[in-house]
C-alpha cells in the first residue's frame, strides 16, 4: 500500500515514570508528526517514523514542564526534536493480521 501519514489526532506518545519513589508522574507530547510505509502483504517489511518537538512535553505541572525542557533534561534548545526510526516490525507471537 506504500506511504501512511499517522493523523495526529489519533497518535499519541505518552509516557509514565517514578517521582522519588513514591509518585507516578504521566505525561506526553503535545505535537507529533509520524509516518508509516506499510505493505499489508508484507507487513514484516513495514517501517515507522516519529518525530516529536521536545518542547511540547506536557505534565500538567508548569514548573516541572519548563524543568523537563532545560538542559538538565531534554535540552530543548540544543535538542529540538526526538525522532523514533523503527529498524523491524516484532510481533507478539502468532500470525500477524491485516485490514483492508
Amino acid at each position: 500500500m506504500g506511504d501512511w501519514q499517522l493523523d495526529p489526532y489519533h497518535t499519541q506518545v505518552e509516557f509514565s515514570a517514578k517521582h522519588l519513589g513514591m509518585m507516578t508522574v504521566r505525561g506526553h507530547f503535545a505535537e507529533i508528526s509520524a509516518a508509516a510505509d506499510i505493505d499489508p502483504e508484507h507487513p514484516e517489511t513495514a517501517l515507522v517514523e516519529v518525530t516529536i518537538q521536545a518542547a511540547s512535553i506536557r505534565t500538567h505541572h508548569a514548573a516541572r514542564d519548563n524543568d523537563l525542557r532545560s538542559d538538565s533534561f531534554l535540552d530543548v534548545e540544543k535538542f529540538p526534536e526526538i525522532t523514533f526510526k523503527s529498524t523491524r516490525p516484532a510481533g507478539r507471537g502468532g500470525p500477524v493480521h491485516t485490514d483492508r
